[in-house]
């Protein structure tokens, strides 16, 4: 019992320590607190602030980062690309070359064996005719004499498309360089 009266006795003077405290400091802790909470308050907003501005910082670098690695990769990848593109560019061009010089060559043959040909028809055309001519000597006949106008103008027109290939195959000559 004696413990429970002391305590009782120190709650009384606690509570009559308090309620004298209160009663003189209430005006000064209103004040402080009517004062201070707005600075406590503008701190803790803007050490928040503070935070979030490194954090956005942070995230901005982070993308940064990203971003300049992705730039890399891209240049990585253009240079790349521009090789294998001159790659085949020079495969292409040596290509394109030693199939350009073939085709030119089977052009060539194609049309030597074609003014060939086109020689030994004239030359059948020619033996025709004198052929055609001596057997009008013996025996005209109006037959033979249409049959040997006909073989001259064919000598005729293929004498002119032997002249007009020769000249094509000079200039082609000359443009080439043979």
């Amino acid at each position: 019992m004696v413990f429970r009266i002391l305590v009782w006795d120190a709650t009384v003077v606690t509570l009559f320590l308090a309620t004298d405290l209160i009663s003189s400091w209430l005006p000064i802790l209103a004040l402080t607190a009517a004062f201070s909470s707005p600075l406590i308050l503008a701190w803790l907003t803007g050490r928040q602030r503070s935070l979030e501005k490194r954090e956005d910082w942070r995230r901005e670098d982070e993308v940064a980062a990203r971003a300049a690695q992705a730039a890399r990769l891209l240049l990585d990848s253009q240079e790349r690309v521009a090789r294998k593109v001159a790659e085949v560019a020079t495969t292409t061009a040596k290509a394109s070359s030693g199939v350009s010089a073939q085709l030119n060559q089977i052009h060539t043959l194609v049309n030597s064996n074609m003014t060939l040909a086109m020689d030994n028809e004239l030359v059948a055309y020619r033996s025709n005719l004198v052929l055609l001519k001596a057997e009008q000597m013996r025996s005209p006949t109006p037959e033979l004499v249409v049959a040997i106008g006909l073989m001259s103008a064919k000598i005729t027109e293929l004498d002119a498309q032997l002249h007009d290939r020769k000249v094509a195959t000079d200039i082609a000559q000359r443009q080439v360089g043979i």
